[in-house]
């Protein structure tokens, strides 16, 4: 094959053939795009279909506008439809109500039944860990416990360090030891399991004062972190009622640290400084998820101002945040529930504690974002313009 017949059938990279004549960008018949139609439906979010692989490679826009999918016309009064999901939840807000209500009694109800455990970080007393190898049983360590000591009321537990692997055996007591005392059941232990080859690791001692003063200083610390959310709503959303949107928002926290502490009792995990991180952890998350439906109400209210009711405008961005949050909480349920998993397998007593009611703090964080901060939002705007209208009947009647 010759080289000339090569070079006339073969399509250069850039440019045009050698004797192919040149057009000018000035000769290309252009058709004219189609004028741009009037904005309709504001607010309303229609999904089209995507332009395809060959008009984005081209750099031309397709001809025709792309097809609208059906929505509901209905969809300003109802709420939003959002990627085919629409709940009302205002309308549907004083089940959340009765269902919220009725898991605070039942966890009132259990912790009275079943009493709390308080840790010796908050009533005092002493812990004393023990390593040791092999298998040993903790019924027998917590009955030779309480049988060396006198009125000791001991717990036993097993704890792994996960560095050197070393097996741990806690023992709890809410007395106060004194050297000889903790001498003196060292030496009945090791007597008994001689063969696990036991030795003391750790101990700590913590007097009924010193517990009184950490248990309120923790409280403190979760009344002054709610103080300063409630104080961080009022401000930035000053503009739609800040105060109201912080109170709520504040009662909806509340309403998950106090489902954490029904954890606690239910799972008989005892209250020390694990619930107090779980309860800040909580309050941190569960406003962070709040503030985004927050965000979405005020942007909807700029948008719609009066022409939409406020129920229907909190609905509406309840919907829009609905897959958001979700998908949050599922990522985050699933992180912590492989730290707990893990704690199960290693027997590690201390991050079980955390994890499981931080578990159960996710979830409730999750629903009292979308079930109750924004449906009491409404509730209380609801009542404030109820009394004004009883106020203003009773002016034009007098």
């Amino acid at each position: 094959m010759s080289d000339k017949h090569r070079k006339d059938n073969v399509t250069p990279l850039f440019g045009h053939k050698k004797d192919e004549p040149k057009v000018r960008e000035s000769e290309i018949d252009v058709p004219d795009e189609p004028a741009a139609q009037p904005r309709q439906d504001i607010g309303r979010r229609h999904h089209g279909t995507a332009p395809t692989i060959m008009d984005l490679d081209s750099g031309r826009r397709p001809s025709r506008p792309f097809p609208e999918q059906e929505v509901d016309r209905d969809a300003d009064e109802k709420g939003e439809v959002y990627n085919g999901l629409h709940i009302d939840f205002i309308g549907k807000r004083r089940v959340f109500y009765t269902l919220s209500i009725v898991l605070i009694v039942i966890g009132v109800l259990v912790s009275a039944i079943f009493g709390v455990k308080l840790d010796i970080q908050f009533k005092g007393g002493a812990i004393i860990q023990y390593s040791y190898t092999g298998a040993l049983s903790l019924p027998a360590a917590q009955a030779l416990a309480n049988k060396t000591i006198a009125g000791g009321d001991f717990t036993a537990q097993v704890d792994k360090v996960p560095a050197n692997h070393t097996q741990l055996l806690v023992l709890q007591t809410t007395k106060a030891l004194t050297n000889t005392q903790q001498a003196s059941l060292y030496d009945a232990l090791n007597k008994q399991f001689s063969g696990n080859s036991l030795k003391k690791y750790a101990s700590n001692d913590v007097s009924p004062e010193t517990g009184r003063q950490f248990f309120l200083q923790s409280i403190g610390a979760v009344l002054l972190a709610s103080l300063l959310i409630v104080l961080y709503v009022w401000i930035r959303f000053r503009h739609i009622g800040g105060l109201p949107a912080g109170l709520t928002a504040l009662v909806a926290l509340l309403h998950d640290v106090v489902i954490a502490f029904v954890a606690f009792s239910i799972f008989r995990i005892p209250i020390n400084d694990n619930f107090v991180a779980v309860a800040l952890t909580i309050l941190g998350y569960s406003i962070n998820d709040t503030i985004v439906v927050y965000d979405r109400i005020r942007e909807n209210r700029s948008l719609f101002g009066r022409s939409m009711q406020f129920k229907d405008i909190v609905n509406r961005s309840i919907n829009q945040s609905f897959t958001r949050s979700v998908n949050t909480t599922l990522v985050t349920f699933l992180a912590i529930a492989t730290v707990c998993a893990f704690s199960l397998v290693f027997h590690l007593d201390s991050i079980r504690g955390f994890a499981l009611p931080m578990m159960v703090g996710v979830v409730t964080g999750c629903y009292s974002t979308i079930c109750i901060a924004g449906p009491l939002w409404v509730s209380w705007v609801e009542q404030q313009e109820k009394r004004k209208q009883r106020r203003a009947g009773g002016v034009v009647e007098g």
